[in-house]
Formats: structure tokens, C-alpha cells, sequence
């Protein structure tokens, strides 16, 4: 399996941690919210734990912050020198 596969696998297992995820409307990179907390908290009813979510996926993916249109910051800027 490679690494690609193993990210996607990783993240289909946890379907609410998408909303720390990013991807670029233009390229399609795919990094994690840079105000993503440190600790994510759950709740499984019998009380509160943090999870291992954040530290996991700061090992598959960078920081990619997006701009309300979705664009990261290289096609931004790429977009404001070309058009």
C-alpha cells in the first residue's frame, strides 16, 4: 500500500476530523488546518479523552492554510501574477 492510500485509509476512519483538513480548490493538495489545537477532545458518553488525531496526521500532512475561496497560498499567488 502506499503512502497515498494509507492517508486516505487513515482519514475514511475518522470522517469528523475532516473539518481540520484542507485541500486547494485549484491544485488539489491536501494539508491540515494550521489552527488545528494541539489536542483534539472527544466525547464517547462515558466522558472526555483527548485524541491522537493531531499528532497522527501532522506526520502525513503539512500545514496548508486556504483562502475563503479555497485557494492555498503558491495558487493564490499565482493567480494574482497571472490574471
Amino acid at each position: 500500500m502506499d503512502r497515498k492510500t494509507e492517508v486516505l485509509n487513515y482519514l475514511k476512519q475518522y470522517p469528523k476530523m475532516t473539518k481540520w483538513m484542507n485541500t486547494c480548490s485549484c491544485c488539489g493538495t491536501m494539508g491540515y488546518n494550521p489552527d488545528m489545537p494541539e489536542k483534539i477532545i472527544s466525547r464517547d458518553g462515558n466522558g472526555e479523552y483527548n485524541t491522537v488525531f493531531s499528532r497522527n496526521i501532522k506526520k502525513y500532512f503539512f500545514p496548508l492554510r486556504v483562502n475563503d475561496m479555497g485557494m492555498c497560498d503558491i495558487c493564490q499567488k499565482y493567480w494574482e501574477e497571472n490574471y
